[in-house]
């Protein structure tokens, strides 16, 4: 076990995650996992040939999708959080249940891609860049060139979404050494395979987060490879760092992870500085672009004004700091929601939290920090990760909350995923591969199965 289960512990975790997240595709009623609905709108818009949003009113941002997914989103527009019936959703005092009838046997006009097409306001989503839904369109393109209905061409949408992302995953196990049973047991958990089984743009990066800690793996570990093969690499981690940026802007301190692990090889870092100063720019510059279209847009908490926040900041530090400190406590320490919770208040029992829990601190029990990194170079890829930590309650601090809000809002235990699958760069290459980690992947598989059962449970039952 100790010599085969490091080299094929990317099988083990295809053969573990693939079937969860096909039944998971299925059993999850489309627009339950958050903001899927939005990202279906943008995903379609794209599809349709509109790849920037446009402000086609004073308060809508959104672009050109067809008129049936109005009807489709109004029959599915639901959230677990209002605990109020629609067309297709029937809620209880506990749960929620899902009237398959009402979404199944809608008349094919209801469903087709063929009817006109209408301006649809999705502001939420439409200042992310296309890359992201890369694969949604993939799927959706698909679905419609076979002249497939949309509710059908949605669940081909998440089958190509997931194989994207569980492909970045596979191939991120291969080339990663350091704490790669760390990242195997963050993409086991129930929260990215639910998300994997979406069409929500965080499945793609996720994925293309964890490829591109698995290329900064090998581009440090082999070193003695050509320049021409090491700067491909480079290109490919870079490029996959700034996709991800272009979506989510906090995550840009990653794109300087390899100028400081090469500082020392001139012709490999200057190409990765190269990349890194570009991608900043780019990034900074589409982030400013959407804050442009946002403007004048009810987004986020009533009062919520981005240029009057930035003035509170500026000249109220401490006052966001502190906000930061009751946002992570707020109802939770927001990362233990990596755990337990799902789509819209779908949380997961206590228990499973405890099963989660105990796994992890499995794997961390097999952890060590030892490795070729020196400490100053660790020490560099910790501030990196706390700076996207810090700036995930900034930027949602500034763009969503109003001004001078004491507590950061809106805050998700997704956001997290990225800088932890990072912070595995620090750990060890020498994993111990024993009975405590079997044991952990054990508890892994449990808590998965049993998801499914919940969902079963709060949808269907």
């Amino acid at each position: 076990m100790k010599t085969l289960l490091p080299a094929q512990l990317e099988y083990l975790y295809l053969i573990i995650a693939l079937p969860i997240i096909v039944c998971l595709i299925f059993l999850t009623p489309p627009f339950q996992v958050p903001d899927e609905g939005a990202h279906l709108l943008r995903a379609t818009s794209i599809l349709e040939g509109q790849i920037l949003p446009v402000k086609f009113l004073p308060h809508s941002l959104g672009g050109k999708s067809p008129e049936t997914l109005r009807q489709f989103g109004d029959l599915l527009a639901f959230r677990n959080m209002e605990m109020q019936s629609t067309p297709a959703f029937h809620a209880g005092d506990k749960a929620v249940r899902l009237d398959t009838n009402a979404v199944f046997n809608l008349h094919p006009d209801q469903l087709s891609w063929s009817s006109p097409l209408s301006w649809l306001s999705f502001p939420n989503t439409a200042i992310y860049s296309p890359f992201g839904y890369l694969p949604d369109v993939v799927g959706l393109g698909l679905g419609k060139l076979a002249h497939c209905s949309i509710l059908a061409s949605f669940y081909l949408g998440r089958l190509v979404n997931a194989g994207v992302a569980l492909g970045c995953c596979f191939l991120a196990l291969k080339l990663i050494t350091r704490g790669k049973h760390l990242v195997f047991a963050l993409l086991l958990l129930p929260l990215p395979l639910f998300f994997f089984a979406s069409l929500s743009q965080d499945a793609a990066l996720i994925g293309y987060s964890a490829l591109a800690v698995g290329l900064t793996n090998q581009i440090s570990d082999d070193l003695q490879a050509t320049l021409l093969i090491q700067s491909w690499r480079i290109f490919a981690t870079q490029g996959l760092w700034i996709m991800v940026c272009l979506a989510k802007v906090v995550y840009l301190p990653f794109l300087f992870a390899l100028p400081l692990l090469l500082y020392k090889n001139r012709a490999l870092a200057k190409p990765a500085v190269l990349w890194a100063m570009l991608g900043t720019l780019v990034a900074i510059l589409w982030s400013l672009y959407a804050c442009f279209l946002l403007k004048g847009i009810p987004f986020g908490y009533p009062g919520a004004d981005t240029s009057l926040q930035i003035h509170y900041v500026v000249h109220h530090p401490m006052a966001f700091f502190q906000a930061m400190g009751a946002g992570l406590y707020h109802n939770d320490f927001y990362i233990f929601h990596l755990l337990d919770l799902l789509g819209y208040n779908l949380l997961l029992p206590t228990h499973f939290f405890e099963y989660l829990a105990v796994g992890l601190l499995l794997c961390a029990f097999n952890s060590s920090f030892r490795n070729e990194f020196p400490w100053p170079m660790k020490i560099g890829l910790i501030s990196l990760f706390l700076l996207s930590i810090l700036g995930i309650s900034l930027v949602l601090y500034l763009t969503y909350d109003a001004v001078g809000a004491e507590t950061v809002n809106g805050i998700q235990a997704r956001y997290y995923l990225p800088p932890l699958l990072f912070l595995s760069l620090i750990l060890s290459t020498k994993t111990r591969f024993n009975l405590l980690f079997g044991l952990a992947i054990a508890l892994f598989m449990l808590v998965d199965i049993g998801t499914l059962y919940q969902i079963a449970l709060r949808y269907y039952y």
